[in-house]
């Protein structure tokens, strides 16, 4: 991911998808359990809810900056 339109621009790139846990269940006010939630991000994410990056290169992010996805390298 690139963030803003600068030539040095921030860059993270994910590394590693993030299975779902139990967590996503709970109302983060209440910690009242749902499970609509989980099976929602079964169903639409393949079992995952988020993802693991590492910064490939450091800078300022403001808000309204765009944030462009870039395909993977192989």
């Amino acid at each position: 991911m690139l963030f803003g339109d600068s030539d040095s621009r921030p860059a993270v790139s994910v590394t590693l998808r993030d299975e779902r846990c139990v967590m996503i269940n709970l109302d983060p006010d209440t910690a009242e359990q749902d499970a609509r939630v989980m099976k929602t991000a079964v169903r639409l994410n393949k079992n995952t809810a988020g993802v693991y990056g590492t910064v490939v290169r450091t800078g300022t992010i403001r808000v309204g900056d765009r944030v462009s996805l870039m395909p993977c390298e192989s």
